[in-house]
């Protein structure tokens, strides 16, 4: 997912924010890899939520709605993880 990307879902259009917003879309790829979500489905609307989710739940040092994005990142991830689909397991 491009920083472009996210940066519309912020509704951001400075590039002041770029740094950080690689960097939240790595450490959500990171996360993901983690819980066995392959990242060949990167171009996929299921992974693309996830990683604004993600970014939207760490974006800001005063972000009142961290906690929901935070929530609804976990569910997709979690959902992901267990569909043969979208992990390395092929299950």
């Amino acid at each position: 997912m491009s920083p472009e990307e996210v940066k519309l879902a912020l509704r951001i259009k400075s590039s002041a924010y770029d740094a950080e917003i690689i960097s939240l879309i790595a450490a959500a790829q990171a996360t993901m890899a983690a819980s066995g979500v392959s990242a060949d489905h990167e171009g996929d609307p299921m992974y693309q939520a996830a990683v604004t989710a993600y970014c939207k739940a760490h974006f800001g040092p005063e972000n009142e709605n961290a906690d929901r994005w935070k929530e609804i990142f976990d569910g997709i991830v979690q959902h992901m993880a267990l569909c043969g689909t979208y992990n390395d397991r092929g299950e």
